[in-house]
């Protein structure tokens, strides 16, 4: 006993139809897109402060030893961040290059990521500061060139988004079908 199934191109393509105009929806969420983005400059935060760069997918090159000599003597006059250990090379000496990471949303589905403010000279040991106020922004790109690149996205992080939107329209699909079903 068999019996043939034959869909109708067009319930399929009314079901295409209404999937990419929900998504589309989904992209412009603005709460969403806050979600993702929080998560994304945490996670580029912790692992930099575990000593992991992100772009290099590895750890950071060590310190050398006069630098770790020189951090520990900077660390008597400078506010050092709670993360900090002298011979750790992990971005934490006063922690402010990571705490000034934001990110904006610039469109449907696209976030922006930049650093914000200047980035304050530590001071030297009698006091004075070593040289002048400097974008973080710039700091960042010194701090890259220099063989510490931090900034980026992880394949942890990614994963994390795909598991955001999935939530988000997994949700508006359920809310698509709940008003469809008031509408009948």
């Amino acid at each position: 006993m068999s019996f043939e199934f034959k869909l109708k191109t067009e319930s399929v393509n009314k079901l295409h139809d209404d999937v990419v105009r929900i998504f589309n929806k989904v992209l412009s969420n603005e709460q969403m897109m806050n979600e993702i983005g929080k998560a994304v400059v945490t996670d580029i935060q912790v692992k930099t402060k575990k000593g992991y760069s992100i772009p290099n997918n590895s750890s950071f090159k060590p310190l050398t030893r006069s630098w770790i000599n020189r951090r520990k003597k900077l660390a008597e006059v400078n506010p050092v961040d709670e993360e900090y250990a002298p011979s750790k090379s992990n971005l934490t000496f006063t922690g402010d290059l990571l705490r000034s990471i934001i990110f904006k949303i610039t469109g449907k589905g696209k976030l922006e990521f930049d650093f914000k403010d200047d980035h304050e000279p530590y001071m030297n040991l009698d006091g004075e500061p070593l040289g002048k106020p400097i974008k973080n922004k710039t700091l960042a790109g010194y701090v890259a060139a220099a063989g510490r690149p931090f900034f980026g996205l992880s394949r942890a992080v990614q994963l994390k988004t795909n598991s955001i939107v999935k939530k988000y329209m997994n949700r508006a699909l359920k809310v698509q079908k709940l008003l469809k079903n008031i509408d009948n």
